[in-house]
């Protein structure tokens, strides 16, 4: 008790105590307001990262280079610990940037290794290996040993993704013995999990077991049972190989429960899939689709491609078992779909048991006709009446036969959209995304490097311009790539949306939802724009403190408000820039209404109804 009482009071005696750093030279204040933000960081992100704001703002002020960069390196992970991968990439790559451009040695390697962790967390391996690389060259350039452990600890754990066991095991092992030598428990422990969990691929239980349960005594000697997660869920794993399923699923339970208590959807999800492992194995099919169906509604709310895709595996297979071939082959598509992203190769898709089964399917119905059609010259000659119920016969197989066909051929079509859907993302996202961000670079070095104030202030305002049209290049993939978008799922998006615009503004944005409801991806983007518009005048109009986002399902209907509380407008201003009409459209385009009220504040009341 006494713990959690000193980790939430001491950030705010902290923040109490910074009125008075006002006395202090400008590097003394710097050195404590970065003692403060990483005092903040593991009971207050939001503050912490609110805290390297204004170092960021003082440092660049004062043109002190290293705090700088330590400023943009921190707010990285602040919003990497969110989850907000794109935020992450935005204020990484701008701390690697302006490093290399003021020979900021010391943070450059743990930027490019922070890069290297946000692109393994978006599934995206093969950059996370580049950038882990690089930061291990930085690191050993430095001489420094704990960075050098970090960087084949992370590495490691992409190429093991990969499927390249051999070099994810010389990493891990290479990582152990620096751990060892030069401190960081936390850290030493999740290595030594990750050597179990290789041994685990190499089906050597013992000493997969050995390390995974070195890895726990670790925490628990220092009171990290809620880190545990991830060993939990590999020693279920074994324990389910082994064939103790009340130890597997006992563990399990206690992997789900420790993510769950530190809020890491990632392993929640992860551990979901597992279950759903375990549940076909001991032929419970109903749980086993249970579990699929958490885990990929988990995974959904991250960009973590490894987990959609193992979650759609696991459901593939649970659906086969329950003998729902179109579930099984339509997730067992969006599976080799997500391999494709991930491995970057061209998957070969096997002919598997699925068509197989298709296969005999058709083959059964056409000696089932050929044994017909025999059977009808035969009961010709016995006599009119028997043939006639034998042609009856037929036409009953073949209207079936034709109600079959016509049942595959909707469950196709909903293959080959979703396959076209995630064409279309990727597309988007690997040529158009990646000339925008190469675009959006080269401006800003052009920009740094321009000798006249006002050549260099115009790039800045184009690469920013850039950086945002590539931001909602990715809103447009987020909609394309799903196929239904809950009201968290929407919530979440808007507040990354918020948390990029307004990060340098005093205005705050609240979102709160309540009930259920699922929408399509194009009602999604179209609400998402709308209420985007509202926000974005809301920061740029109102002159407000606050502004309260209200989003409610209930049945066949969706209502939103969004209100702040400043100063309003008068109506002939409408036309002059606040681009309602054009929110107003959209609306009414989807069968909705639209009310706005500007006496007090600006409130927007929108009304939405939706499929059954």
């Amino acid at each position: 008790m006494g713990y959690k009482l000193f980790r939430y009071v001491l950030p705010l005696l902290l923040l109490g105590a910074m009125g008075q750093y006002s006395s202090l030279t400008a590097q003394s204040r710097l050195d404590s307001l970065e003692q403060v933000a990483r005092a903040l960081y593991g009971a207050d992100i939001d503050s912490s990262r609110a805290v390297a704001r204004t170092v960021l703002g003082e440092a660049e002020s004062v043109e002190d280079h290293g705090k700088v960069a330590w400023a943009l390196n921190w707010i990285g992970i602040c919003f990497l610990k969110n989850g907000l991968s794109d935020s992450v990439r935005h204020y990484l790559d701008e701390c690697v940037t302006y490093s290399q451009a003021h020979n900021v040695e010391d943070i450059l390697g743990k930027a490019r290794l922070n890069q290297s962790i946000n692109a393994h967390q978006m599934g995206d391996y093969e950059r996370s290996v580049t950038m882990g690389l690089e930061a291990l060259a930085q690191f050993e350039q430095q001489d420094d040993p704990l960075g050098i452990a970090h960087a084949y600890y992370n590495t490691g754990l992409s190429y093991q993704r990969m499927d390249r066991m051999e070099t994810a095991r010389d990493f891990y092992y290479k990582a152990l013995p620096l751990y060892e030598e030069h401190g960081g428990i936390l850290n030493r422990a999740n290595n030594l999990n990750a050597i179990g969990s290789y041994w685990t691929t190499q089906m050597e239980s013992d000493s997969a077991l050995k390390y995974h349960e070195a890895a726990v005594a670790v925490k628990l000697s220092v009171g990290a049972w809620a880190y545990c997660g991830a060993e939990y869920s590999n020693m279920a794993a074994i324990f389910e190989q082994t064939g103790d399923s009340a130890q597997a699923e006992d563990y399990y339970g206690r992997s789900f429960r420790a993510y769950e208590a530190i809020g890491d959807l990632r392993g929640a999800s992860l551990v979901a899939s597992n279950l759903s492992n375990f549940k076909y194995f001991v032929e419970d099919w109903d749980s086993a689709i249970y579990f699929g169906e958490m885990g990929l509604e988990i995974a959904d709310t991250t960009s973590d491609r490894f987990l959609l895709s193992y979650s759609h595996q696991r459901l593939a297979r649970a659906y086969e078992a329950m003998g729902d071939f179109e579930q099984a082959f339509f997730h067992d598509q969006l599976y080799d779909s997500l391999q494709l992203l991930i491995t970057g190769a061209e998957v070969q898709k096997n002919i598997d048991e699925l068509h197989v089964q298709y296969e005999t399917e058709k083959r059964e119905k056409e000696l089932a006709k050929e044994r017909v059609v025999s059977q009808r010259k035969t009961f010709w000659l016995i006599g009119s009446g028997v043939g006639l119920l034998a042609l009856l016969g037929v036409f009953g197989l073949w209207f079936r036969s034709e109600r079959e066909k016509k049942r595959r051929l909707v469950a196709q079509a909903r293959i080959d959209l979703e396959s076209e859907r995630n064409r279309i993302s990727m597309d988007l996202h690997d040529h158009l995304g990646a000339e925008l961000t190469i675009l959006t670079s080269r401006l800003d070095t052009q920009a740094f490097k321009a000798q006249d104030p006002q050549v260099g202030d115009a790039l800045e305002a184009l690469a920013q311009q850039t950086r945002e049209a590539n931001a909602q290049l990715r809103e447009t993939i987020w909609s394309v790539r799903s196929t239904s978008v809950t009201l968290d799922q929407l919530a979440l998006k808007i507040r990354e949306f918020g948390e990029r615009l307004l990060a340098e503004s005093p205005l705050k944005l609240q979102i709160r939802t309540e009930g259920e409801a699922i929408l399509g991806p194009a009602v999604a983007l179209d609400l998402f724009r709308v209420l985007q518009e509202a926000i974005h005048n809301a920061h740029k109009y109102s002159g407000g403190s606050q502004v309260e986002l209200e989003v409610v399902g209930e049945g066949n209907q969706l209502w939103v408000n969004l209100k702040d509380d400043g100063k309003g407008f008068a109506a002939e201003e409408i036309e002059a820039g606040y681009g309602l009409s054009n929110m107003e459209e959209r609306i009414r385009n989807l069968g909705g209404t639209f009310h706005l009220d500007s006496r007090s504040g600006t409130a927007i009341s929108l009304s939405l109804p939706l499929k059954a």
